[in-house]
């Protein structure tokens, strides 16, 4: 019997905002960082847009032109088969701002660079890669700036289960296993539908 394409999550909307953001502390040269958030509902994805300025005291400063989405959209497709690190790379190559250094929990995401598709650890195990403790490791996880190409996905609770994945929740992150595991990374890019950042501001 053939293998299918993973489609739990098919009839969901999946919305999907990029764009620029930079630390709110001021400075000579502000440098600037893509983000991504994604989300099953415009609500959800206000409200996670909002805390994670918070967290990371960033600021919005530009949505992308269709050139640099057009780049990211290349590197989503290939999000299950390449090295997160390739993927970092191509899009600076495609001049695509990226500090992960602006971002609390910079570490942290550096580190999930390394965890190629198909593999997975825990919070426990990265926590001993980076000397930060598991619980603000996965506090950072719930903020991370680039989904799905930074793969905190693949980080899984030691005591089993799946784990939680926000603000799409733990069917959504099985759902990314499942497509690393059929190495079918496309089907994501028939789901999701970009939003301006511009229409976050007028949800409440």
């Amino acid at each position: 019997m053939g293998t299918t394409n993973p489609q739990p999550e098919r009839h969901q909307p999946l919305f999907s905002a990029l764009f620029f953001v930079q630390a709110q502390t001021p400075t000579r040269h502000p440098a600037i960082s893509l983000v991504h958030f994604w989300s099953h509902s415009l609500t959800t994805l206000c409200k996670h847009a909002r805390t994670f300025f918070r967290f990371h005291q960033v600021t919005p400063v530009r949505p992308c032109t269709p050139t640099e989405i057009s780049a990211w959209k290349q590197c989503l497709s290939k999000f299950a088969i390449a090295p997160p690190a390739d993927l970092i790379s191509l899009l600076k190559r495609a001049t695509i701002p990226i500090r992960l250094s602006i971002f609390r929990g910079y570490p942290i995401y550096q580190a999930l660079l390394n965890l190629l598709p198909g593999q997975t650890r825990t919070y426990t195990q990265i926590s001993q890669t980076t000397g930060i403790p598991p619980r603000t490791i996965a506090h950072a996880l719930r903020f991370n700036p680039l989904p799905p190409l930074i793969p905190c996905h693949r980080i899984l609770p030691k005591t089993g289960g799946i784990g939680g994945y926000t603000p799409l929740g733990p069917n959504f992150k099985r759902y990314l296993l499942t497509i690393e595991k059929q190495r079918t990374p496309g089907t994501l890019l028939h789901q999701i539908q970009f939003v301006s950042p511009d229409c976050l501001q007028n949800i409440s």
